[in-house]
């Protein structure tokens, strides 16, 4: 898999366009010690609930010994994170027609997310404002 521009990184991984696969992204992990048992038991849970709710991985990526490095999930381009539509500053400039009602949707949309994984058993490991994207529409 040819990978594409670095379009973010945290602390398990780097994201990467994936050159090869249009609307996905690629996340090569930094340590990748028990990534395809972990990856195995993900992929055998995942429905199209838990990939609409979370980036949920679609397949994994494998480096040259076959094991595996990475995954794919949806890539979500007209989407601003979480944190910059709380501040002000930056979500005039982006979103200049949402109001109180938006975040509010915002909020509740992200709670669905979060129950819709809950729901499933699973528990979201890394919440935060940083890693939740929210499109125009308030959708998380």
């Amino acid at each position: 898999m040819r990978l594409g521009d670095r379009i973010g990184e945290g602390g398990e991984g780097v994201v990467y366009l994936a050159a090869d696969r249009p609307g996905c992204l690629a996340k090569i992990a930094k340590d990748p010690a028990g990534l395809d048992a972990k990856l195995d038991a993900l992929l055998a849970l995942r429905s199209e609930r838990l990939t609409t709710a979370a980036a949920w991985p679609i397949e994994k990526v494998v480096g040259d010994d076959g094991g595996a490095v990475g995954y794919l999930m949806t890539h979500y381009p007209d989407t601003m994170l979480l944190h910059k539509v709380f501040q002000t500053k930056s979500r005039v400039q982006e979103l200049p027609n949402a109001d109180w009602a938006f975040l509010v949707r915002v909020a509740k949309n992200l709670a669905t997310c979060v129950h819709l994984v809950h729901a499933d058993g699973l528990v979201v490991g890394d919440l935060n404002e940083s890693n939740v994207l929210v499109s125009g529409n308030a959708l998380v």
